[in-house]
């Protein structure tokens, strides 16, 4: 077999292996970034539960 085509068929495969790489990490940061806003969304609305229930109580 020609080394040169080898060569060339790896060159060829490579960077598409690198960009299939880098998506599937921006793809899972972006899912980690969503459920990180889904649980400061939860931690708010906890917050502000108890928040209200401390007027209710004070008052």
């Amino acid at each position: 077999m020609n080394t040169h085509w080898i060569v060339a068929v790896e060159w060829e495969l490579r960077p598409k292996r690198l960009i299939c790489r880098s998506l599937k990490h921006f793809v899972a940061g972006l899912s980690e970034l969503a459920d990180m806003y889904e649980k400061s969304k939860l931690v708010e609305e906890e917050h502000l539960r108890v928040q209200r229930k401390l007027w209710i109580d004070l008052f």
